[in-house]
């Protein structure tokens, strides 16, 4: 399926449950992923790290400090039970905690915990129809 798919904020905890139940990663049925550790309605300021070649090419001329209202933090033994097979990171936030994933069997399947404005571009056209252009862009070169 190439159908491009952008996933931000609560959204990015849904996928990950989603991927914990469909792969049986949590037999024991611990809780594997935080709640939001962002109180109330508020935007807070997130650094985001990249750590794949398509996300580093994004923010190489943008400052990489980001708006959220979401952050969660994932048991490290599932985050590495999902890189083995399931996903790729394509960004750190500064608590070393996965910002962005990718899937690994989806040419563009992207979650984002935060809400990405590339560093609050400002232009005329929505935020995140440049986040999505720009990222869409470079991923569309994976193979």
């Amino acid at each position: 399926m190439d159908i491009p798919v952008l996933l931000t904020g609560e959204s990015f905890k849904n996928l990950i449950e989603v991927l914990v139940n469909k792969n049986q990663l949590n037999p024991n049925v611990e809780k594997l992923i935080s709640d939001n550790l962002i109180d109330g309605q508020q935007f807070e300021k997130l650094t985001i790290i990249p750590h794949s070649k398509e996300f580093t090419q994004i923010y190489q001329h943008h400052n990489n400090i980001e708006l959220t209202s979401s952050r969660y933090s994932l048991y490290p033994q599932l985050i590495h039970q999902l890189i083995d097979e399931i996903i790729d990171i394509d960004a750190y936030n500064e608590f070393e905690e996965p910002e962005v994933i990718s899937l690994k069997n989806h040419k563009f399947f992207l979650a984002c915990g935060c809400c990405p404005q590339i560093s609050s571009i400002r232009n005329s056209s929505p935020i995140n129809l440049h986040l999505c252009e720009s990222v869409y862009g470079v991923f569309s070169k994976r193979k």
